[in-house]
């Protein structure tokens, strides 16, 4: 794993498979995806080689779907105050109660909800 410093308040985590970024404002981290399953103590790790505290961690934000963007996300959120957002026509498959369409797949969109579109 690497962190890289893209800005004095933006980290970029590279996994071996994926990658998430962290970001630090002035009430607290802000988590961008949250990687493989299992990736919760490189994350955690990588917190720390930036000078900060998993208890520091407020927002975890998943993108999509993905089990590269998801699988750590339960472990995360259990760290402490740790709100999850996330689109909501994500939220089943995040929640495990639906099977999304497969990588690569085009997405059906609800009507008048698509990417550009979206208003939440």
């Amino acid at each position: 794993m690497d962190v890289i410093e893209i800005l004095p308040r933006l980290r970029f985590i590279r996994f071996p498979v994926g990658h998430a970024y962290l970001w630090h404002d002035p009430d607290g981290l802000t988590l961008i995806d949250a990687g493989l399953p299992g990736s919760a103590p490189l994350i955690a790790d990588a917190i720390r080689q930036s000078g900060y505290q998993t208890a520091d961690l407020r927002r975890l934000v998943l993108t999509h779907f993905h089990g590269d963007h998801i699988g750590a996300a339960a472990e995360i959120a259990g760290w402490g105050e740790v709100e999850v957002l996330a689109h909501r026509d994500d939220a089943p498959f995040i929640r495990a109660r639906a099977a999304g369409p497969a990588p690569g797949r085009r997405r059906a969109w609800p009507t008048g909800n698509s990417p550009s579109t979206s208003r939440s």
